[in-house]
């Protein structure tokens, strides 16, 4: 669901509102689109490129922009939250957060050990993330053909020193292992990955079977 909300305001500096960046994909999909000047707001009505109006009236929020302006009922944008003088129904006016006193409060969280730490047998800690390509686990990212393209497989990312100390050359194949099972996955040396005393790979494959390792139920 994409909605269309009246412009607040004007970004700052080169930054391009999100439906200019959508409408700037158009020519990718097939579709012909004349990105809409910053003056003209965020408002599928004022894109003047069929792409843009084919972007607007082939999304169900496309459909509802029409039925709400048809009607005459704008929508007034999301208010800011936590800036001085804003309302908020918890706070009533005593503050900007959302406690009855409008303070912000800290809870002291008492400190825990992992349940798990590297020792002799496993020195290695394994940590995950997504690729810059992917959006969060890759769902609906590793659908699109030329974003697979630029990270197609999962790898296990480490230092160059790990590397030369485990004797691994990049795009070995190698086993990450836990004391719950094990995975193959190819070496990416790598110096971006800075931390010499972990590998990491990537939670946007879904052949990983990071599963088998990291599970622990």
């Amino acid at each position: 669901m994409v909605s269309w909300n009246a412009l607040l305001q004007l970004p700052p500096g080169r930054v391009e509102q999100r439906c200019n960046v959508s409408v700037s994909g158009l020519p990718a999909l097939g579709h012909s689109a004349d990105t809409p000047s910053t003056a003209a707001g965020s408002r599928a009505r004022d894109f003047p490129g069929p792409g843009a109006r084919h972007l607007a009236d082939g999304t169900p929020a496309g459909a509802y922009h029409r039925r709400a302006h048809a009607s005459g009922w704008g929508h007034p944008g999301t208010p800011r939250l936590f800036e001085p003088g804003s309302w908020n129904p918890v706070a009533k006016g005593a503050g900007p957060f959302y406690f009855p006193d409008g303070k912000a409060h800290f809870n002291v969280a008492p400190y825990a050990p992992p349940t798990e730490d590297v020792d002799a047998e496993y020195p290695l800690m394994l940590t995950t993330g997504r690729v810059v390509s992917m959006f969060l686990s890759g769902n609906q990212t590793r659908r699109i053909g030329p974003l697979v393209d630029q990270y197609p497989e999962p790898l296990v990312e480490m230092h160059p020193s790990l590397a030369r100390r485990l004797g691994i050359a990049d795009r070995d194949s190698v086993a990450v292992e836990s004391r719950r099972g094990h995975v193959v996955l190819r070496a990416l040396c790598c110096v971006r990955w800075w931390w010499p005393p972990s590998v990491r790979t990537s939670s946007s494959c879904p052949i990983t079977g990071l599963g088998r390792v990291a599970s622990t139920g």
